[in-house]
């Protein structure tokens, strides 16, 4: 027989991943609407832990403080996104366009960035630890803080002057702006 607060622990369980699935259902129903629910639910904990947002529609969406860790958001389209101190831990985060996301102080440790768009994002106070910067496709205009900026100019400089070329449908490297970067008097991006 089971006891009434394993009981009450079990239905809390359920009432949790129904709550997770009730966003998930909300996000993917479109950003206006989710931005709109999240001004009246703001300090709401929002779990999307595993979550599987894979080519994800979410440009301008505020996922601040959201837990996305070991999330699928693999080619996503986050760009302009707010996920100011959120979790993504171990998540996939493959082809994913954050350029011009708020990612202040956001938890990245481990994540997949292979391929993502960080152009102009904002990076700053963002957890980087254990995670591989090498195959990131863009930091152009990026907000890095010093140590990280320092790190991705000395092993890979052209990050910082890789482009999106809309005539091409892929990325370039701007060869006179890498050429600046490259020099010893560059410090980064102007504010």
């Amino acid at each position: 027989m089971i006891g009434l607060k394993s009981a009450i622990a079990f239905l809390l369980l359920l009432s949790i991943d129904a709550a997770s699935q009730d966003h998930i259902d909300l996000l993917t129903c479109g950003v206006t609407k989710w931005n709109e629910w999240r001004k009246q639910h703001g300090n709401l904990h929002l779990d999307f832990k595993g979550a599987v947002l894979q080519g994800a529609l979410l440009p301008g969406a505020n996922l601040s403080g959201a837990d996305l860790q070991g999330a699928d958001l693999g080619n996503a389209l986050l760009d302009d996104a707010d996920l100011q101190g959120s979790h993504l831990r171990g998540a996939n985060l493959d082809c994913a366009n954050l350029q011009g996301a708020h990612l202040e102080g956001a938890h990245l440790q481990g994540a997949n960035l292979r391929g993502t768009n960080f152009g102009e994002a904002d990076l700053r106070k963002a957890i980087l630890w254990g995670t591989d910067l090498q195959f990131v496709a863009s930091f152009y205009r990026a907000k890095l803080d010093t140590e990280v900026l320092y790190q991705v100019k000395l092993q890979w400089p052209e990050k910082l002057a890789t482009v999106w070329d809309q005539s091409k449908k892929g990325w370039i490297v701007d060869k006179a702006l890498l050429e600046q970067i490259k020099k010893p008097e560059w410090r980064g991006w102007p504010e």
